[in-house]
């Protein structure tokens, strides 16, 4: 709580950057160094900085990211090249990931007065849409207002499993799981290995660890999702509960059981 209250003081003295990281997501251990660099230039940040012309607000999103997918437990029957899950590469151009996504907020600048987005209609909202907010130097274009991150290359990773809120991108079938692994380049690859280990901190032992766990325990993680559809707290969306069902309905199918999640 220290360094949380340090935190909120410090917004009467310095701008602010937010980020959002879900429990699922990672960084690259050089994107918020990257976003920080870009903010330390654009925006006004501090009390000695007397830049009128710096920009009050500004948006960051990673523009590559890795994603990856677990084994799929009864679905699929893992073989030596898929122990550690399928990684694939992903760019997005025209909607900013969760992960990563950053809102600077310059100092003196009112919170209530800045533009809020949601993520996937960010990027459409800031750049085609007819309003286009004012974020300072007298410009209201996207390159003003908002960075897709390319340095570091990528930017986050993000794992597709059923703990998946909104299920989206998830892999619930093995005709899904197949087709992502026909067309990930990263497949028992050397090069994903080393990018892992060198800007993730994250070595390929603890992937395969990752995936068995899933594989193992796919059939109780689908159902404690499903149950946690629609309580308080947590979001509410029809078709991430019948996805779930149908997961839980397919693992159970090999023994000849349905299961109904209430």
């Amino acid at each position: 709580m220290t360094w949380l209250k340090l935190a909120h003081d410090s917004r009467n003295s310095r701008g602010v950057l937010e980020t959002r990281l879900d429990a699922d997501d990672g960084f690259n251990i050089k994107y918020l160094e990257g976003v920080e660099q870009d903010a330390s230039k654009k925006l006004l940040l501090s009390f000695n900085q007397t830049n009128l012309n710096k920009r009050r607000w500004m948006y960051w999103c990673s523009l590559y990211n890795i994603e990856w997918s677990p084994t799929l437990s009864k679905l699929s029957k893992p073989s030596e090249d898929i122990l550690n899950g399928v990684f694939s590469i992903k760019k997005s151009p025209h909607h900013c990931i969760t992960a990563g996504m950053t809102v600077g907020v310059a100092l003196g600048m009112n919170e209530n007065k800045i533009p809020r987005f949601i993520h996937d209609k960010l990027v459409e909202q800031l750049r085609y849409s007819e309003y286009q907010p004012n974020c300072g130097e007298g410009q209201t274009n996207i390159t003003k207002c908002l960075k897709l991150i390319a340095d570091p290359l990528m930017g986050a990773i993000r794992s597709r499993t059923v703990t998946s809120a909104g299920m989206r991108g998830v892999s619930t079938s093995q005709n899904d799981f197949q087709q992502r692994m026909a067309t990930s380049t990263w497949k028992n690859s050397s090069i994903i290995a080393q990018i892992l280990k060198d800007e993730f901190w994250i070595n390929l032992e603890q992937v395969a660890a990752a995936n068995r766990y899933f594989s193992e325990n796919m059939f109780r993680i689908a159902s404690d999702n499903l149950k946690g559809q629609c309580t308080k707290g947590h979001s509410c969306k029809n078709n991430s509960k019948e996805t779930l069902q149908k997961v839980v309905n397919d693992l159970n199918a090999s023994d000849g059981v349905k299961t109904q999640v209430l």
